[in-house]
């Protein structure tokens, strides 16, 4: 069996080529399978992370659409309550020519005291409406 082969090899060492090979395939193999083994849990971790950061993007979308309602009816309510501190001020105006028109002192007219102090609380709701954080 030592003889050589047409092509220069004897029997032996291809029968020894072919051991190596077959293990050098196995081995190969093994390590496809860990390769494998190692990309698919790298793929199931990244699913669980985009599935967490999913969550939060929800969250913070709903709460940012509450913000948002919030600030509308912020505004709406600064808009309200300016309209009235100006209604306000109108009254305590005509109460005033009135109040000198009698030669009476206007602070004597009950209501424009408690228009001029109910138009402060408005003023300083309308900065609690706008800068929350200060109240």
């Amino acid at each position: 069996m030592n003889t050589p082969t047409p092509l220069g090899k004897t029997y032996e060492q291809y029968k020894k080529e072919l051991k190596s090979f077959k293990e050098f395939n196995l081995s190969s193999q093994r390590i496809e399978l860990g390769i494998a083994k190692d990309l698919a849990s790298a793929d199931k971790k990244s699913q669980g992370i985009i599935k967490q950061t999913t969550k939060i993007v929800e969250k913070i979308e709903k709460a940012f659409e509450t913000y948002n309602t919030a600030w509308e009816k912020t505004r709406s309510q600064v808009q309200v309550i300016e309209k009235q501190i100006s209604l306000n001020e109108s009254k305590i105006k005509e109460a005033g020519s009135a109040a000198k028109e009698l030669g009476v002192n206007v602070n004597d007219i009950k209501g424009v005291t408690i228009l001029e102090s109910i138009n402060k609380e408005l003023s300083a709701e309308i900065n609690g409406l706008k800068y929350p954080s200060i109240r």
